[in-house]
């Protein structure tokens, strides 16, 4: 290889040592604010409980202070996920030399999307709570208390994490030959899951943030930061990653 052109490999592989380091911290960022956000907001009791429980939960200050935390916390949670989605975005675009735009276009607005339907959703689950912490609206009755935090369940469940599924299924699939075997195909099991998913099960939102982590914690290892070397051009993208499938 050349001078110059050893230079300007030296260059994207350092490009994209910085761009894993980045989605790694990012990631790591974004499962810690999520966990916690999505723990305080899911303290309130869900539409199906009795009135009795509603009413006390509601009328409690202090519960209703807790629940309004979680939602400030998720839009942080949400630009940390911009931040990993963005740089291992740019790692894996370098790495696939520009292949596969419609995987890396499906990450791109899966990503979006996921956010964007996690913030209306923690909006709509602290509006109750809001409206009586804030605008003095004490007279709201049971019925009201199950309305609202009703479409926040719908907006998450039924589209937010079916978004999170394609996001996990396009970042895996623009990875192989990169990331770990193993990686990639719990990305895709989980992917499957959640766009498979029909019923409301907390435990569902955790994937992502679960997988996020794993990938996150390979990243930021010594050995990753090596691996994600960008391979020459017609070279086989086939990588140590691949090795430990």
């Amino acid at each position: 290889m050349s001078g110059p052109e050893a230079t300007v490999h030296a260059r994207k592989a350092e490009y994209a040592r910085k761009s894993a380091r980045i989605a790694g911290i990012a990631g790591l960022a974004f499962v810690a604010l999520f966990v916690a956000g999505f723990a305080l907001v899911a303290i309130a009791p869900d539409p199906s409980e009795s009135d009795e429980r509603l009413l006390s939960f509601y009328t409690n200050e202090g519960k209703r202070i807790v629940t309004i935390l979680g939602a400030y916390i998720i839009p942080f949670a949400g630009i940390a996920f911009m931040w990993f989605m963005a740089s291992i975005r740019n790692l894996l675009s370098e790495y696939q030399h520009g292949r596969n735009p419609i995987f890396l276009s499906m990450q791109l607005v899966s990503g979006t999307l996921f956010i964007a339907a996690t913030f209306v959703a923690a909006a709509a689950s602290v509006t109750q709570a809001t409206s009586i912490a804030f605008f003095d609206q004490a007279d709201i009755s049971a019925a009201d208390l199950r309305q609202i935090p009703a479409l926040g369940y719908a907006l998450f469940f039924v589209f937010g994490i079916k978004m999170a599924g394609v996001f996990m299924f396009a970042t895996s699939r623009l990875g192989r030959g990169l990331l770990p075997g193993w990686i990639t195909v719990a990305g895709i099991v989980f992917a499957v899951v959640l766009l498979l998913s029909a019923a409301i099960i907390q435990p569902l939102a955790l994937l992502l943030p679960a997988w996020v982590a794993t990938l996150s914690v390979w990243l930021l290892l010594g050995p990753a930061r090596e691996a994600v070397e960008p391979p020459r051009e017609g070279a086989t993208t086939a990588g140590p990653g691949s090795q430990s499938a």
